[in-house]
């Protein structure tokens, strides 16, 4: 027997929006475990790396709506913790590395279980509660800015003895009651995640620069084709007199049309084909 659950979205034409019609670049960076301690038992000091990875290859599966480039497997410095200006910095610094407009972040708050006394008749007929609370944050990384963050909670039975170590590889492990709640998890976070940006207009990076024409890192990958009209700005970020990282946009008075697609880039021209 297999049971399946779907979680279908079903929108009405009138209701789609323009920015649908192009997947989002985004990148994933390596999630951090907030409470190194809780990780003792069953010995999962790794699980945030698991976790990353698993994410990852969900948001692989939705091409229609994202267009995932790259897993950075290496600390970052994001978060509440690194809230200044600084941060827009770093944003900027993936979003070059990634050639990425948006970015997912994720902290893991807690992932402790309880044991009962081995004098207790629960702690042999009876499996521990472990918990997984997740703090999920995306950013604009592009335009250096925090789109949202968000709280994600979940418990399952921990199926492990008290002195025993899970193998976060396995198959095993992700098909136990713990595991299988984490990817429940996972999956509304993909599908949060698919809700945010949907509507999202994309930003592109202007790549080169000739005479009447320029390159930008979208591409067929992300919905354009030959024809496609599209809006050029400039933006320049500047600090004012408190500090504080501000950012602007001057519009260009011409459209580009799009003249050449490949995977994850186009050729632009000006419409009247005079110089920029």
């Amino acid at each position: 027997t297999i049971n399946i659950t779907l979680k279908v979205d079903i929108q009405p034409p009138e209701k789609a929006c323009s920015g649908s019609r192009f997947p989002k670049s985004i990148a994933i960076t390596r999630f951090k475990l907030n409470n190194q301690e809780q990780a003792t038992d069953g010995n999962i000091f790794t699980i945030n790396k698991q976790v990353t990875q698993t994410l990852y290859n969900q948001l692989k599966l939705s091409p229609q709506s994202l267009n995932v480039r790259q897993l950075i497997d290496s600390p970052v410095k994001l978060g509440d913790q690194y809230l200044d200006n600084k941060q827009t910095d770093t944003l900027h610094s993936l979003a070059t590395r990634t050639d990425s407009q948006f970015l997912i972040y994720g902290e893991i708050n807690d992932i402790s279980v309880k044991f009962k006394e081995k004098s207790s008749l629960s702690y042999w007929f009876n499996k521990p509660t472990r918990h997984f609370y997740i703090t999920i944050y995306l950013y604009d990384a592009l335009q250096g800015q925090l789109v949202s963050t968000k709280q994600y909670r979940t418990s399952a039975p921990w199926q492990y003895n008290q002195h025993e170590s899970a193998n976060l590889q396995s198959k095993e492990f992700w098909q136990k009651h713990y595991g299988q709640a984490i990817i429940a998890l996972l999956d509304e976070i993909t599908i949060d995640t698919e809700k945010q940006l949907q509507c999202q207009l994309p930003t592109a990076k202007v790549v080169s620069v000739e005479s009447n024409s320029l390159k930008i890192n979208l591409g067929r990958r992300n919905g354009l084709k030959n024809g496609t009209i599209i809006s050029l700005y400039y933006s320049s970020n500047y600090k004012d007199q408190f500090g504080i990282e501000r950012s602007s946009k001057s519009q260009y008075e011409g459209a580009m049309k799009v003249i050449e697609v490949q995977e994850s880039s186009a050729t632009l021209r000006t419409l009247d084909n005079i110089p920029l």
